[in-house]
């Protein structure tokens, strides 16, 4: 193992000589003033499982060459400057399990190879990847975390998503997906968060997020959702944060929202809600 992280070295380049450290499993360089490309030379560690160079100044694109980590599980580059696509080749990563690039300048679209492994955890927020994504991400077993707020994509979310595993944390914010919300997002029943404001999603919220005990944040604001809210999503008991500002939802406030016992923010404004005011709606905070 070398972790050389939290120090603020001269800026300099990675040092292609780290490739010849054969025996090396673990690299972590986060935070440590580096800028200039990713060395080619990193694919050379064949027994690497964890590389971090996260909170840099790294730039260009990442190198092809790391889909030789064959053993590699997990892999952060986030909060860089790197650019261009994700390489092609990724789906020889068999043992990747967490990907973080998030927060650089990444472009193109999400590999459908990628996302046919056996991924846990897929970070790429705040780049400006397009297309759609890829209906192979629902099909993994692992997968608990998928964040992708903040990028340019397009289409329908696969509406399998959730059912192959036990999602816990989802945001898909500040996108151009559209159609409708999946009704299997929480059939695992551990979904925590769920996170799709500034999208077009339509139609109605699906009966079954009712029955997601687990939820505490909850924000669908800004979309096309239409229809009346599930009486149960009313009244889910450790929601902190309850967002539908901006959609075209109608009926009334359930007085099930009694057992939001949680409830701190309700942001329910713009809408075509109707009827009368709950007296539980004074119960929460």
């Amino acid at each position: 193992m070398l972790n050389l992280s939290y120090n603020p070295f001269t800026p300099g380049r990675i040092p292609p000589e780290l490739g010849n450290l054969a025996n090396l499993e673990v690299l972590w360089l986060t935070e440590c003033n580096l800028n200039g490309e990713i060395p080619d030379s990193l694919s050379r560690l064949k027994k690497l499982t964890d590389l971090d160079l996260a909170f840099n100044n790294l730039a260009g694109s990442i190198p092809s060459s790391l889909t030789e980590l064959t053993s590699i599980v997990q892999i952060e580059l986030y909060n860089n400057s790197l650019t261009g696509e994700l390489p092609r080749g990724m789906g020889k990563l068999t043992e990747l399990r967490r990907l973080d690039a998030s927060m650089n300048q990444l472009t193109g679209s999400i590999p459908d190879e990628l996302c046919r492994l056996p991924l846990e955890s897929l970070n790429l927020y705040e780049n400006r990847f397009t297309g759609s994504l890829p209906p192979s991400i629902a099909d993994s077993p692992n997968l608990y975390e998928l964040r992708l707020f903040r990028n340019g994509l397009t289409g329908e979310l696969p509406q399998n998503l959730g059912k192959n595993a036990a999602l816990r944390w989802l945001d898909v914010s500040n996108n151009h997906f559209s159609g409708q919300i999946p009704a299997s997002l929480c059939e695992n029943g551990e979904l925590e968060e769920i996170l799709m404001i500034y999208n077009s999603f339509s139609g109605q919220i699906p009966e079954t997020l009712s029955q997601c005990r687990s939820l505490t944040r909850v924000r669908l604001g800004y979309n096309r959702l239409s229809g009346e809210v599930p009486t149960g999503f009313w009244g889910l008991p450790h929601v902190s944060l309850f967002e539908l500002v901006n959609n075209s939802l109608s009926g009334p406030i359930s007085q099930t929202i009694a057992g939001a016992a949680n409830l701190s923010m309700l942001i329910i404004d713009r809408n075509n809600f109707d009827g009368n005011l709950p007296e539980e709606i004074g119960l929460f905070g």
